[in-house]
């Protein structure tokens, strides 16, 4: 059963569905899936003790496949034309939560997944959220594939949502206590746009390559590490009513986003540079053959294992014994490869300091 669903991962076709537009099927994903795509585990709300509760990332990662295979099946059962890879983008949510390969699979092998079907189905919203979501991302698309029945029931619960949203109160206990931030200023746009472009990954390669290159600055370690664990829970995007104007965006966030961001760019690009000269200087040692300019670097964790994932367009090659058949994972031009590196190499760019 799980193959039928792994072998639809690349863009589909449907007979039902004029033209080429496809469907980006993350665009009707369950913002919990969404956030668990960048490693945000998100919260949920405790009604006894009115409280919310950050998830655990097992859970996290558990409830988005579900999610994700249940919007597959959703549209391979209504002929929607969609676009996304679904290996991939589990594959990052593995590595932004920190799960492993073994525990995805217990998780399929567990699941009948072809039966899956989207989080909000399972809510009072039933398949009508699915359609709404479908009218938001693809209007065209909607009038294609929606049937007229579900189309009917949309539209009543749309006007149904916006009566209740008229006489909410603003506010549901989860934003702090704090002014939504004004989007027409250039800083909080920046701001906006830095919080929904990072990951948890990022912020853990952040740390890893403070602790390779300057290990002992504690002070940075801890305030790398209290973001990150903040950031984690909700991705500094707060729910309210006055919040929605800003994106879930307070002021205060906004200044905090900001700091950070100087941060972060400034010690990426001292990192990446100090990081390049020591590979350069590794794989000079070991006269590697077809090595290209870098890209980019990126430091990822495995255990307490640090592997490098470096972005270029190289291909790593040697007949001499010393290099053992040990396989790194390199992003080559924006595609995950894998490329056979010698162990020397690999323990050299943490270890060589001559």
């Amino acid at each position: 059963m799980v193959s039928s669903v792994l072998d639809s991962t690349t863009p589909q076709t449907a007979a039902s569905a004029e033209g080429n537009e496809l469907l980006d099927i993350t665009k009707i994903l369950a913002l919990k899936t969404q956030n668990a795509l960048r490693g945000i585990v998100s919260q949920d709300y405790d009604r006894a003790a009115k409280i919310y509760v950050p998830r655990s990332m097992g859970a996290a990662f558990a409830e988005a496949l579900q999610d994700l295979y249940g919007n597959v099946n959703f549209c391979k059962a209504y002929r929607i034309p969609f676009e996304g890879d679904v290996l991939q983008m589990l594959d990052e949510m593995r590595y932004q939560l920190g799960v492993s390969q073994d525990f995805q699979e217990s998780i399929l092998a567990d699941k009948e997944i072809d039966a899956l079907m989207p989080a909000i189905t399972y809510t009072n919203q039933g398949e009508t959220g699915v359609w709404r979501k479908i009218k938001e991302a693809s209007p065209s698309l909607y009038e294609q594939c929606c049937p007229e029945m579900s189309k009917r029931m949309v539209a009543h619960a749309i006007e149904r949502y916006e009566a209740r949203q008229a006489q909410m109160p603003d506010g549901d206990g989860s934003e702090p206590v704090n002014a939504g931030a004004n989007l027409e200023i250039a800083s909080n746009r920046e701001a906006l746009a830095f919080r929904n472009s990072l990951t948890v990954g990022a912020l853990w390669e952040w740390a890893i390559a403070t602790q390779l290159l300057t290990p002992f600055d504690g002070v940075t370690l801890r305030k790398i590490k209290d973001f990150t664990d903040k950031f984690q829970v909700h991705g500094y995007a707060f729910s309210g009513k006055h919040l929605k104007a800003s994106e879930g965006l307070t002021q205060m966030s906004a200044d905090k986003l900001l700091t950070v961001k100087e941060l972060y760019q400034t010690a990426l690009e001292r990192y990446h540079t100090q990081l390049r000269e020591k590979i350069e200087v590794v794989y000079d040692k070991y006269q590697v053959e077809g090595v290209a300019e870098y890209c980019s670097i990126k430091i990822m964790r495995s255990g307490a294992t640090y592997v490098v994932l470096m972005a270029s367009a190289m291909t790593a090659t040697s007949s001499s014994d010393e290099f053992a058949q040990e396989s790194v994972l390199v992003v080559d031009e924006g595609q995950v490869v894998r490329h056979r590196l010698p162990v020397a190499i690999a323990s050299a760019l943490y270890f060589y300091d001559s």
